[in-house]
């Protein structure tokens, strides 16, 4: 199971996270870290076929997919509080934003599969935060269920553009004319 779970009541400077050994996950939300467990063997299963569509849908494009994890650097003009986040899956069409450490600035498309133990990091802080920093589509997937809420940013807040189930076809907001058949994610 994967959880988020605060890892201390001390704030994070953006230098202090990017101190961290490689293989520590953890996200940073305004200062607040948080520590990011392993992933279980359907999460990541559900992950990695959402990242395989995208991927290949995206070939030879302008838009790139990337898969946790892979820094997402939200804010990182406070030194001091910082909101830095490994999104489960992601796509990016400004390739400015990209370096080696990562994505500066929002994605266009961000993607995160819940657990019992990250629920509440993804639906509320994590939610409100990629509304914020505008990211232009979100979607939460239940993988155990085999379903895809998918919310969309417009000038009031984050809508909800559509609830979808195994045999749905998704139509990615960001990416004109493409869907994801959510019998092709769902297959196992």
């Amino acid at each position: 199971m994967t959880v988020a779970k605060k890892y201390s009541d001390q704030t994070f400077t953006l230098s202090e996270y990017l101190a961290l050994p490689e293989n520590d996950r953890m996200e940073i939300l305004e200062g607040m870290p948080y520590l990011l467990a392993s992933p279980s063997v359907s999460h990541q299963q559900t992950a990695g076929a959402f990242y395989v569509a995208l991927h290949t849908a995206l070939s030879g494009k302008p838009c790139q997919a990337f898969i946790a994890p892979l820094d997402v650097f939200l804010d990182e003009a406070d030194e001091r509080k910082p909101t830095v986040v490994q999104p489960d899956v992601f796509v990016v069409c400004d390739r400015k934003k990209l370096d080696d450490r990562g994505c500066h600035g929002a994605p266009d498309l961000i993607i995160e599969v819940l657990s019992p133990g990250t629920r509440q990091h993804d639906l509320v802080r994590k939610m409100n935060l990629y509304r914020r920093y505008g990211v232009r589509e979100y979607w939460t997937v239940e993988a155990e269920l085999g379903t895809v809420l998918q919310f969309v940013l417009d000038d009031k807040g984050y809508r909800l553009a559509g609830a979808y189930e195994k045999g749905d076809k998704v139509p990615v907001q960001v990416l004109e004319g493409y869907t994801i058949d959510l019998d092709e994610i769902f297959s196992e």
